[in-house]
C-alpha cells in the first residue's frame, strides 16, 4: 500500500468504536471519500465513529478505544486524555433518541454521507472541523484486500505521520458536541421516513453505477432537508400514503378442471398458437411475436391487462408556490408510488415554460427503467427540491408532449396515459389537447386560484368550465379550491379521493398498443385487453 493511503488509514486507530466486520469500515471510507468530493473536511475517524452510529444497528459495532492504542500513545498522557473525552463523547451521540430513530430508517450510503456533511460541516467557527493530513484522493479506489488486515496493520500505518493535528480536531469535536446534539434535534426525521417507505435501494443501485450521479443525488439530498417547502411536501405525502400502501397487486394464474381452452392470451406454447396466426407473412408474424401480439389458446389465465405508462406533469410555474404546490407534489408522489404497487411504470415530469426530463419510471413487476434517473426513490430528492426557473407556457408544453408522445408509440407498445396537475389558468388550444388525447389516455387535477365562498361543487365545476373549454375532451378531471388547501383535513381528503380515484382500466377510446397497423391478415390482437371467452364446442 502506498504511504500516502497508509498514512490516511492510520488515523482511524483513534476511532472511538470497533466494528464488527470490515464491511463496516470499506463504507466509513466510502463516506469520507464522498465528503472528500463535496468539499466537506472531516478527520476519518470522525466519519467513520458517526457514520457508523447512523448507519449500523448496535449489535454490530462496540464503542471503546482500539487495544493498540495505548501502546501507539504510551508517554503522551495529554493525548490519551483527550481520546477518553473523545469516546466518551461517542458513547453520548449513542444515546441520543435521534441516532436511534435515524438508525432504525437503514439509512443509505447516500443519507449518511448528507446527514453527516448537515452535522459536521460547519464548527462554531463556521468551518468545517479540519484534518491534519490531506487526503488528496488517497481513498479512492480502496479494495477490500486493503482493509483485511486492518486491525494488524494500524499500528504502523499510526507511526507514518504526526497525528497532533488529528488530536486537536477531536478535542474540538469534544467542544463542540452541544452544538452538534442542537443541529441533530433540527434533522427532518420525516423526510428520512419518505424515503425509508419509498426503499432506497433504487438510490444504491443508481448512485453507485455512477460516481457523477451519487455527487448529483447527494446534492439533492442536501436541498431537499435544508428546504421548508420540501418538508412540507413530505408531511402531506406521508399522509397519504397509508392509504395508498394498502394498494398491492399479485398476479395468479387460475387453473380450470374442464376439458379444452379456457379463451386467448398472448403468451403460450407454440402447440397453442392459434392457427389462424400463420396466414400472415413472415415478416409481419415476426414483428407480431416481437411485440407480443400473437394470439395463443390458454387454459391457465391471469389478468392481462393492456400495458400502460404513465406520465405524471407537475406544474412548476411561479403561481404554484406554496399550498399549491405542496399539494401537486405530494399528490403526483402518492400516485406514482400506487402505480407502482400496481405493476404499472409511472414518470414524474416537472413543468414551466418547458417539459423537464422524466424522474422514475421502474415498473414494479418488470424491473424496466424508462425514466432517465430511476425509480421514485432514486428521484425522490430531486422531486423534493426541484424549482422551476421560467413562467408556464401550456401551449408550447402541450406541443413538446405530443411531439415526445409520438416518438413514445413509436418506440413502446404501451398505451400512455397523462396526469396533469397543475393550476387552473392553464390556458390551451382546445385543438391542441384534442392532439394530446388522440395519443393518450388523459386526466387533469386543477387547483382553483381562488376561494369560493358561496356555492357547492357544481358552482365550483361550472366557474371552472369557464376558464377552460376543453375539459371535455379529457377522461376525468378533478379541481381542488384554495379553500381546500387551506384545510389539513380536507386537503389530505381531497388528495386521497383523487389518488384513489384514477381508473384501473385504460379507457375504451384509448389509442391502441401498437400503431403499425397491418393491411391484410386476420384481425389484429393489439388491442386485445383480457382473453376472450369461447365455450367448449
Amino acid at each position: 500500500m502506498a504511504s500516502a493511503r497508509g498514512a490516511v488509514l492510520g488515523s482511524l486507530l483513534l476511532s472511538a468504536i470497533r466494528p464488527g466486520a470490515d464491511p463496516l469500515v470499506r463504507r466509513a471510507v466510502g463516506w469520507a471519500r464522498d465528503l472528500d468530493r463535496l468539499g466537506i473536511d472531516v478527520p476519518l475517524p470522525v466519519v467513520h465513529d458517526l457514520g457508523i452510529l447512523l448507519a449500523a444497528q448496535s449489535t454490530q459495532w462496540a464503542i471503546g478505544p482500539r487495544r493498540s492504542l495505548t501502546a501507539a500513545l504510551s508517554g503522551r498522557a495529554h493525548a490519551i486524555a483527550a481520546h477518553a473525552r473523545y469516546v466518551e463523547a461517542i458513547r453520548t451521540l449513542a444515546a441520543e433518541p435521534t441516532i436511534e430513530q435515524i438508525r432504525a430508517l437503514r439509512p443509505s450510503d447516500d443519507l449518511v454521507v448528507v446527514l453527516l456533511g448537515r452535522l459536521l460541516g460547519a464548527g462554531r467557527d463556521g468551518r468545517a472541523t479540519s484534518r491534519a493530513i490531506s487526503r488528496d484522493g488517497a481513498l479512492e479506489g480502496v479494495a477490500a484486500s486493503e482493509l483485511a488486515e486492518l486491525e494488524r496493520l494500524l499500528p504502523a500505518w499510526f507511526a507514518e505521520a504526526p497525528r497532533d493535528g488529528e488530536l486537536a480536531a477531536l478535542d474540538r469535536f469534544v467542544e463542540d458536541l452541544l452544538r452538534l446534539r442542537v443541529v441533530l434535534d433540527t434533522i427532518d426525521l420525516d423526510t428520512l421516513e419518505l424515503l425509508s417507505v419509498f426503499g432506497q435501494g433504487a438510490m444504491d443501485a443508481a448512485a453507485h453505477g455512477a460516481g457523477a450521479l451519487s455527487g448529483l443525488a447527494q446534492v439533492e439530498l442536501f436541498a431537499a432537508l435544508s428546504s421548508l417547502q420540501a418538508n412540507d411536501v413530505v408531511n402531506f405525502s406521508l399522509e397519504l400514503l397509508p392509504s395508498v400502501l394498502e394498494t398491492t397487486r399479485r398476479a395468479a394464474p387460475g387453473t380450470y378442471a374442464v376439458g379444452g381452452y379456457q379463451g386467448l392470451t398472448r403468451r403460450g406454447s407454440l402447440d397453442s398458437m392459434v392457427l389462424t396466426e400463420l396466414a400472415w407473412d413472415d415478416d409481419e408474424l415476426a414483428r407480431r411475436l416481437l411485440d407480443d401480439e400473437v394470439l395463443f389458446h390458454a387454459r391457465e389465465r391471469s389478468e392481462d391487462e393492456a400495458p400502460r405508462v404513465h406520465l405524471v406533469l407537475v406544474d412548476a410555474s411561479a403561481s404554484m408556490r406554496g399550498d399549491r404546490t405542496t399539494f401537486a407534489r405530494g399528490v403526483a408522489i402518492a400516485l406514482v408510488k400506487r402505480l407502482e404497487l400496481e405493476g404499472e411504470e409511472a414518470r414524474i415530469r416537472f413543468f414551466d415554460s418547458r417539459l423537464y426530463e422524466p424522474f422514475g419510471g421502474v415498473a414494479a413487476s418488470s424491473g424496466r427503467a424508462g425514466g432517465k434517473r430511476g425509480g421514485l426513490s432514486a428521484s425522490l430528492p430531486h422531486i423534493l427540491a426541484f424549482r422551476g426557473e421560467h413562467g408556464r407556457s401550456p401551449e408550447r408544453v402541450l406541443r413538446q408532449l405530443v411531439a415526445e408522445l409520438d416518438v413514445l408509440r413509436t418506440r413502446d407498445r404501451r398505451s400512455p396515459v397523462v396526469h396533469l396537475i397543475t393550476h387552473a389558468s392553464f390556458y390551451a388550444p382546445r385543438s391542441l389537447v384534442q392532439e394530446v388525447r388522440a395519443r393518450a389516455a388523459m386526466f387533469g387535477v386543477f387547483i382553483t386560484p381562488r376561494v369560493d365562498v358561496e356555492g357547492g361543487a357544481p358552482e365550483r365545476e361550472a366557474q371552472h368550465r369557464d376558464w377552460l373549454d376543453w375539459l371535455d375532451v379529457l377522461d376525468g378531471h378533478f379541481t381542488v379550491d384554495q379553500a381546500t388547501l387551506g384545510r389539513k383535513d380536507d386537503r389530505a381528503a381531497r388528495g386521497r379521493e383523487i389518488v384513489r380515484a384514477i381508473p384501473k382500466q385504460a379507457p375504451a377510446e384509448a389509442p391502441p398498443a401498437s400503431i403499425r397497423a397491418a393491411t391484410i391478415g386476420p384481425p389484429s390482437s393489439r388491442r386485445l385487453a383480457e382473453p376472450e371467452r369461447e365455450e367448449r364446442r
